[in-house]
């Protein structure tokens, strides 16, 4: 029997110091809580939303503060982030793991298909890494990004020098 928390998403202000809205809310597998406060950032109705928190209340019920993303808050990458993740339109029956690459030229691509099919632990495992070796090349993992409307785990990389 597969255990089901409560999580919600909940829109954040900085400046008001205060929640302003429930984004969403759900109940989800326990194994996903993880992957879902692992990421950087989420997708929600086709809206980026940065987390800037997270909290449980009393194991039960899980909540992420969020915002809406604002390329200016990350440096080199953040102009490059959301164009890759509306270019495609395909769901997934289960969550799968992305890989896009950091390239001058194209900025992030993506270069291999989809990571072969992995337990929600196993994607949860990849953002614990801040480097992944994949195919022989050293990444360092830059943002990450959960597409609840697609179902997918999207980690931008950049390949860095052994």
């Amino acid at each position: 029997m597969q255990i089901v928390r409560m999580f919600s998403y909940r829109e954040w202000s900085d400046s008001e110091d205060r929640v302003l809205r429930s984004i969403q809310e759900e109940a989800v597998p326990n194994e996903e809580i993880f992957l879902r406060k692992l990421v950087n950032a989420t997708v929600i109705r086709n809206q980026l939303y940065e987390h800037t928190s997270n909290e449980s209340e009393e194991g039960a019920r899980h909540i992420v503060y969020a915002k809406p993303f604002n390329e200016n808050d990350l440096e080199l990458y953040g102009a490059h982030i959301k164009a890759p993740l509306f270019e495609q339109c395909v769901r997934s029956a289960c969550i799968e793991a992305e890989f896009l690459y950091w390239t001058e030229t194209t900025m992030f691509q993506r270069r291999d298909a989809l990571a072969p099919e992995r337990e929600l632990i196993e994607i949860s495992q990849l953002l614990l890494d801040h480097y992944l070796i994949l195919g022989g090349r050293t990444c360092e993992t830059v943002y990450s990004v959960f597409d609840t409307d697609m179902n997918k785990v999207i980690l931008y990389l950049r390949e860095v020098e052994d």
